[in-house]
């Protein structure tokens, strides 16, 4: 499971999972960047790949997929830190859309009708 606490990401789901590195100074920064209390990861702790840029991975996922190559797991480069951690939801916990989703949405359907019975008046 991804040690990320709002990341629900699980071994399993097609995502590839990573141990905290050895080296104790990599080990240290991972630890820092996810920012949780009194955290001390064991040999076993993992981050998914959600959390890692395009750039910290041996070869770029989406070049691979453009030419029909699909690795079984990404590997990440040396020293790979990871640096992704908003993983806001664009709906709000009961399912609504937030305020900018709802702004750059298309108009309602009440607004097309309208708009739609104006031109007929005007033709």
């Amino acid at each position: 499971m991804c040690s990320l606490k709002k990341c629900t990401v699980k071994s399993g789901q097609g995502l590839s999972m990573y141990l905290f590195p050895k080296k104790p100074h990599l080990r240290k920064i991972w630890t820092v960047k996810l920012k949780r209390d009194n955290f001390v990861p064991s040999d076993y702790t993992e981050l998914c790949e959600r959390h890692f840029e395009k750039s910290q991975f041996v070869m770029n996922p989406e070049v691979a997929a453009s030419v029909g190559f699909r690795p079984k797991s990404k590997m990440l480069v040396n020293g790979a830190i990871p640096t992704l951690f908003d993983l806001s939801d664009p709906k709000d916990k009961h399912g609504k859309r937030s305020l900018t989703q709802t702004q750059t949405s298309k108009p309602s359907r009440k607004f097309s009708v309208i708009e739609k019975r104006r031109r007929l008046e005007v033709n």
